[in-house]
């Protein structure tokens, strides 16, 4: 009899026991199952998260919403703006309830410029959202680029008191620049051979004699020479392939060689000689139409330029 009980509380523990962990592997969430991102997926998740402050974090988010493994740039773009706006919207709340609870006059004006700056990010990502789904992925860059100057004056501003605001504030930073570096990942590859195009013409209209186009041809296998190479971009290894001997090569780029370079300073002796050349013509300024900017908004000049649609010099001017 002793064992028949014993027996039978055995199988009843057990039976408890199993409906528990049933009710327990019931109530996890479907989204707690992270997708694996393909190779090709991955790659494109690279290229993003190697320029980000913090790549960790950039490849976690991308991988723990991933709708498949197969997700390509645009599924990834929208995962930013999806996310961006999400923070933003969090954070905006967070920010109002600090508010509603604040009764000394600095911590209020601090968090008043935050609520204000949020403001301007929240609107941001929804535009950008409506030109995504429109697939108008050249505005849905420039519906962005005014956010990190939004988020900076939270920053600026933000009360030492509160260290959640912080870290919002930090990974908000994160989200807008993975967004921004998405949509020039994904503008540069849909519109490589169009920029290129609109480029090629506007050096005909600058007086080149003849161009090539960089997405179609190997500058490296051209067999002509030339007499002088002019870098602009770093390239000065693929210069000294292509330059006449006895030849020169100009740049005004990082060198990419192990060569001494010498720099030329901006001297008065040296200005004077270029000031015939500036009055005359034959030394020209090319700047963007859109490309000139104050000194107070640098962060939206190198946003402008991370959309890739500046096709000339953006500048930007000391205020007076």
């Amino acid at each position: 009899m002793y064992s028949s009980s014993l027996h039978n509380m055995v199988y009843d523990f057990s039976v408890v026991v199993f409906l528990v962990a049933m009710l327990v592997i019931a109530a996890q969430p479907a989204s707690s199952v992270t997708q694996q991102a393909s190779p090709q997926t991955q790659e494109a998740i690279d290229k993003i998260c190697y320029r980000v402050e913090e790549s960790g974090f950039c490849n976690q988010a991308f991988n723990e919403n991933l709708p498949s493994p197969n997700t390509d740039l645009v599924g990834l773009t929208r995962i930013t703006i999806d996310l961006s706006t999400l923070n933003a919207t969090n954070t905006l709340d967070f920010v109002q309830r600090l508010l509603a609870n604040t009764t000394d006059s600095g911590q209020k004006s601090a968090l008043e410029a935050c609520e204000d700056g949020y403001n301007v990010v929240l609107r941001c990502f929804e535009d950008a959202k409506v030109d995504f789904n429109m697939k108008d992925y050249r505005s849905v860059a420039l519906d962005e680029y005014v956010a990190p100057r939004a988020v900076g004056n939270c920053v600026v501003n933000i009360p030492p008191f509160n260290e959640e605001l912080y870290e919002r504030n930090r990974e908000m930073r994160i989200l807008i620049a993975m967004s921004l570096l998405a949509k020039h990942v994904l503008w540069s590859r849909k519109w490589s051979r169009t920029k290129a195009h609109a480029k090629l013409e506007l050096l005909k209209r600058l007086g080149a004699d003849w161009s090539i186009d960089y997405t179609k041809e190997n500058v490296e296998e051209i067999q002509e020479k030339f007499d002088v190479v002019y870098d602009t971009v770093g390239q000065v290894k693929q210069g000294l392939k292509v330059v006449k001997e006895g030849g020169k090569v100009v740049s005004i780029s990082k060198p990419a060689v192990g060569t001494i370079f010498y720099g030329l300073s901006s001297s008065g002796i040296t200005l004077e000689k270029l000031e015939p050349y500036l009055e005359n013509g034959k030394v020209k300024a090319v700047i963007d139409p859109k490309g000139l900017f104050p000194f107070a908004n640098t962060m939206e000049a190198f946003a402008y330029l991370e959309t890739s649609t500046a096709t000339r010099n953006v500048v930007i001017y000391p205020l007076p």
